[in-house]
């Protein structure tokens, strides 16, 4: 008799990210890790990346208080986050939480981080 094995297969989540969003996530990335963690960090950042032809096609300009950009040419970017990369920011969103460091700028993409 042989045995089906069950495919372990990690949980990946889709997160829905605004130009906003891209451009603040890295505010949620540990200052210091290790070097596992940095290496998700990387990862992340790869996939939320605001591509030179992205930037041109929405206008994005920096400005001294953030950017700017045309919202009606930006598109929502769907991202599938592996289940260690998912961790990492909810890790992240709870740490800002309990230490009460959540700014305004950033209550929409944590809670889409924290019910995803």
């Amino acid at each position: 008799m042989v045995k089906k094995q069950k495919e372990t297969k990690s949980k990946e989540a889709k997160l829905a990210l605004t130009v906003r969003d891209r451009l603040l996530i890295g505010q949620l990335y540990p200052k210091e890790a290790g070097l596992t963690e940095q290496t998700v960090v990387r990862d992340i950042s790869r996939k939320v990346e605001i591509s030179q032809a992205e930037q041109k096609k929405i206008g994005l300009k920096p400005m001294p208080q953030g950017f700017t950009w045309d919202e009606k040419k930006e598109k929502v970017l769907q991202v599938e986050l592996t289940e260690t990369e998912l961790n990492l920011l909810k890790d992240q969103v709870t740490k800002l939480d309990t230490d009460k460091k959540i700014t305004q700028p950033l209550v929409e993409l944590c809670l889409k981080i924290k019910h995803a």
